[in-house]
């Protein structure tokens, strides 16, 4: 009866033995266990990266025009949207305060002069009392204090002279700033350009100084040279160089697309981070060429693109011609054995299975990624999905099969 059993038990551990040997090498039952995956050839393609960025149009010179002095506008003569050339009269600043200011200025420069002529005349006079002084004193007809009094009236007139000269100066300079806050009350175009931006109207106050930017009342700009302002992400701006072409896209011109170069990066983050959370983003500049939208201008007879108009941007930073590629779903990672590193790897279907190969990546764009490592494996069928499979099912060697393409 022990021999029975034992036979009966070495039997059944025989054919489960022999089960998961066949099973593994496909001899039956494996197609309903193996994974079902998706082909692909390697293919050769021309691949161009690019950082994708957002912004708004701007005009390449834009002028704020504020107020070096404060006041009420009594004069604006220009209207949002106006052409102007330089030196052109833009608004006008009630002028009679500095008007009073300069009048005040002037008359104490004119007290300031006579200040300086009556010093001079008492100078005079103490010099020639100073010099009667000296010859008596030489005659011993003076006492040595009457001559320490003469040297003392000599030296205070003298001072007096330096004195007033000083005060004549400052009333200088205070008529000279009086007449300038009195020009400053005239606003006029720093250049030929478009008023934007109009934000004020007759009758309002505006401050302004000397020292610091006042109320902000419009701006003057050139639209023939157009840009457009990007923000780009820490993490792409490394990509980015001076130079770098671009495709603009903006929202009111669909199907239209706009050239651009990168004409200035920033150096450091937009705006202050206040947590380490928070998304970083550099400021990128580029510039529109006239030239892709001459046939606008054209059909419009204007300048098409406005300030604050919002655009996407495709910065083009690296091309790769005839590039051996792969679809970028086919590129995952898988955790190296040996180091214990992550690296990226691809998985080629041969003979019935799956191979993990290590995978040297280069450039890629939305829909393909270059490969370094398998100029040898042209042919080779790279699987792509599913995804699920792909980025974390998948192991080396094991058995699949190949989906059949969905016939259209």
């Amino acid at each position: 009866m022990n021999k029975r059993l034992w036979i009966l038990v070495a039997a059944v551990v025989l054919l489960g033995a022999v089960g998961v040997v066949g099973k593994k090498q496909g001899w039956w039952g494996a197609t309903g266990d193996q994974l079902e995956v998706e082909t692909v050839t390697i293919q050769v393609h021309t691949i161009v990266e690019t950082v994708n960025a957002s912004g708004k149009i701007q005009p390449a010179v834009d002028v704020k025009i504020s107020p070096e002095v404060s006041g009420e506008i009594i004069a604006l003569p220009v209207v949002e949207g106006q052409a102007v050339k330089k030196g052109q009269l833009l608004a006008k600043i009630n002028p009679d305060i500095y008007q009073s200011m300069l009048g005040r200025a002037e008359a104490a420069l004119n007290m300031a002069r006579s200040g300086k002529a009556q010093a001079q005349a008492q100078f005079l006079e103490a010099t020639q009392s100073y010099k009667r002084s000296q010859t008596l004193k030489l005659q011993n007809v003076i006492s040595q204090a009457e001559w320490d009094a003469a040297e003392r009236m000599y030296a205070v007139a003298e001072l007096a002279v330096e004195s007033a000269e000083f005060q004549l100066q400052s009333a200088f300079n205070s008529v000279k700033e009086a007449k300038d806050n009195l020009k400053r009350t005239v606003i006029t175009a720093p250049m030929d350009g478009i008023v934007t931006g109009l934000n004020v109207e007759v009758g309002e106050r505006v401050v302004g100084t000397a020292q610091m930017a006042g109320t902000e009342m419009m701006r003057v700009s050139q639209l023939e040279t157009m840009e457009v302002l990007v923000d780009v992400n820490e993490n792409d701006i490394v990509r980015v160089h001076m130079g770098d072409t671009a495709i603009v896209r903006v929202d009111a011109f669909l199907g239209h697309d706009f050239k651009a170069v990168v004409t200035e990066i920033s150096n450091a983050a937009k705006g202050q981070q206040l947590s380490v959370n928070q998304v970083t983003n550099f400021e990128v500049e580029l510039r529109i060429l006239a030239e892709s939208y001459a046939d606008l201008v054209e059909t419009q007879g204007v300048q098409p693109l406005r300030s604050g108009m919002t655009a996407t941007v495709d910065i083009r930073t690296q091309k790769a011609p005839n590039a051996l590629c792969v679809p970028v779903e086919a590129v995952t990672t898988r955790m190296d054995s040996v180091s214990g590193k992550m690296h990226e790897v691809l998985f080629v279907y041969q003979e019935g299975a799956a191979v993990q190969y290590r995978a040297e990546t280069g450039i890629q764009d939305e829909e393909f990624i270059v490969l370094k490592n398998f100029d040898s494996m042209e042919s080779a069928q790279v699987i792509r999905g599913p995804f699920d499979a792909v980025s974390r099912k998948l192991e080396d060697g094991d058995l699949v099969t190949v989906k059949e393409p969905v016939k259209k």
